[in-house]
């Protein structure tokens, strides 16, 4: 009878160790923009926060969202797991300024872009070196208006400051985003995985010591 189970318990053992293989290879869940729950809002900001243009919401469940020309801010947006594209369609020498004015000309408060995100941990953005350089986020004062730039105003809302900024024709805007995977308990079937391969392991080493 003792050899029944230390048979069974020497399988049981090698099913626990191949899950707890395949659990150490597959490592933690792939942070990115794109997974269950990962929406996007991008809105254009046309002079100040309160003025503004809804550039697109959609789902980033499991695909890249892309959003069209916007009326005012005649730009279109992408996004996709790791970036926020940009891209400037407007006639050329057009600065992103409700007045038509440019930089410190411009007196918005802000014209460029917001994107709000759900389901993220966003802990990092930064401008790709890609991206044009008539088209960079402004850093700056202009008037009594300060410029921040670039910023990550939570780990799930990006804001762009493009105010009083004259693309050339085709400029584009490439933002590079890192995020981190989300942490705490694991899934149930991550669990019972995690259950099943520590009572293997603890059989095979029972069988081992002859406890069985």
């Amino acid at each position: 009878m003792a050899t029944s189970w230390n048979i069974l318990a020497r399988r049981v053992g090698l099913l626990g160790a191949g899950v707890a293989a395949a659990l150490a290879l597959a490592g933690p869940a792939q942070a990115g923009l794109i997974g269950a729950g990962a929406t996007v809002t991008a809105t254009y900001y046309n002079g100040s926060t309160s003025v503004s243009e809804l550039q697109g919401s959609a789902s980033l469940a499991t695909s890249p969202a892309s959003f069209g020309e916007g009326v005012t801010s005649q730009s279109t947006v992408g996004v996709t797991n790791t970036q926020i594209v940009i891209s400037d369609l407007a006639a050329a020498g057009t600065p992103y300024c409700s007045t038509g004015s440019s930089f410190s000309s411009c007196t918005d408060v802000i014209s460029g872009f917001d994107f709000l995100f759900t389901g993220e941990n966003i802990t990092g953005v930064t401008v790709d070196a890609t991206s044009s350089s008539s088209m960079l986020p402004v850093t700056a004062t202009y008037g009594a208006n300060v410029h921040s730039g670039l910023q990550l105003l939570s780990n799930n809302e990006i804001l762009v400051d493009l105010t009083g900024t004259v693309p050339v024709s085709g400029s584009v805007l490439t933002l590079d985003v890192t995020t981190q995977s989300p942490t705490g308990a694991p899934e149930p079937a991550t669990a019972t995985l995690l259950a099943v391969g520590l009572l293997g392991l603890i059989g095979m080493r029972c069988a081992r010591r002859g406890h069985i």
